[in-house]
């Protein structure tokens, strides 16, 4: 039997034409409109729509969240699973939360405002936004840095954020006791795949004996609703300095620490791709310090907390860095050259480092 999916194309076209008619600000004839190519990343594929008049132009952003980890046949927006559809709809829900409980207070800093989902497509609609990726002005301040050493205007983005991501988690803030022995257990299981995969044995097991120790740990923190898609590559910002939030992905209650966690280590791979990363290359902690001051302000840190879901993180990123080497199609001594010279030797130091202040 013939497969008579429609093609990526045929949706495209399609959500083009079904776009305009529901979420631009004016009826406008498919041929006035200006429109991107498909872009398909690891989980989504997405395009832009844009109408211009003599007042500017306004726009949309059009994402279908979809599992694709650089598999050719997942590139196919249908069919879509069971997966892909609950990665839409979570992250739907997510910014229509945000779009109504974050902090008003602070235009200066907010999310993407949701427009509409469309559920046969798994397609998010929401405003488009004009800016530029917050991650490349940092990497630029971090590389003058090592000549200037003062403070630049990365920081004071990186303070903003903190101060939003505050008040935000403060509109939902509960006190409770925080569970070491369930995050010690995850963090076993991540580092017995790691194993699995060919991680030297010797320095999985020598994390895992550290993480024993710690079980005894009993700390009192908080719970709020936290956001799995805080990412400093989801930062934006525009030419009034208005910084723009994209993807923030399922939300859920967890410790505060946690998107604390996330971010921190978003930026320590800032250089994730580049050449700078062989030399185990990471952004000066005086941006993760403006983070963090700006964040609690007076409030008491709960720095092993913050280090220990640090190591979380790098460990669930060290083993998605290995499911995406697994997933490319190169010769396996390329894989073994950059796993033993790239991938594990950052993540084994950025571990050693975080284990080296969980002691002190």
């Amino acid at each position: 039997m013939d497969d008579i999916r429609p093609s990526n194309n045929q949706i495209y076209k399609e959500l083009i034409k079904k776009v305009a008619e529901e979420f631009l600000p004016r009826r406008t004839p498919l041929t006035e409109l200006q429109y991107g190519p498909l872009e398909i990343n690891c989980f989504s594929t997405c395009f832009w729509m844009n109408v211009s008049d003599g007042e500017g132009q306004s726009g949309v952003y059009v994402k279908i969240p979809k599992i694709i980890l650089y598999n050719k046949k997942n590139e196919q927006i249908m069919p879509l699973s069971d997966n892909d559809r609950r990665l839409g709809e979570d992250e739907y829900r997510s910014l229509v939360h945000l779009s109504r409980y974050w902090p008003s207070d602070d235009g200066d800093v907010r999310f993407v405002k949701p427009l509409g989902f469309l559920k046969d497509y798994n397609a998010i609609i929401t405003e488009r936004v004009y800016a530029e990726h917050f991650f490349k002005l940092l990497r630029r301040c971090d590389q003058r840095r090592t000549f200037l050493q003062k403070s630049d205007s990365a920081h004071l983005v990186m303070s903003r954020l903190g101060r939003a991501l505050s008040k935000f988690h403060q509109t939902s803030l509960k006190e409770c006791k925080w569970d070491v022995e369930s995050i010690v257990r995850k963090m076993a299981s991540c580092c017995s795949q790691l194993a699995s995969f060919g991680v030297e044995s010797a320095f999985v097991d020598m994390i895992v004996s550290r993480l024993e120790t710690l079980q005894n740990l009993s700390i009192r923190t908080h719970c709020t609703n936290t956001l799995k898609g805080f990412d400093v590559r989801q930062v934006f910002i525009d030419g009034n300095g208005v910084i723009f939030l994209l993807d923030p992905g399922k939300m859920k209650t967890d410790y505060i620490e946690m998107d604390l966690a996330r971010f921190i280590v978003t930026c320590r791979i800032l250089y994730w791709g580049s050449m700078q990363f062989f030399l185990r290359k990471s952004p000066d902690s005086s941006y993760e310090e403006s983070f963090l001051r700006s964040y609690y302000g007076d409030s008491v840190r709960q720095d092993k907390v913050i280090c220990l879901l640090t190591i979380k993180e790098l460990l669930k990123h060290w083993r998605m860095a290995y499911t995406v080497l697994r997933a490319k199609r190169w010769p396996r001594v390329v894989k073994e050259f950059l796993r033993r010279t790239y991938v594990d030797p950052f993540y084994k130091w950025q571990i050693n480092t975080e284990l080296a202040d969980l002691g002190s």
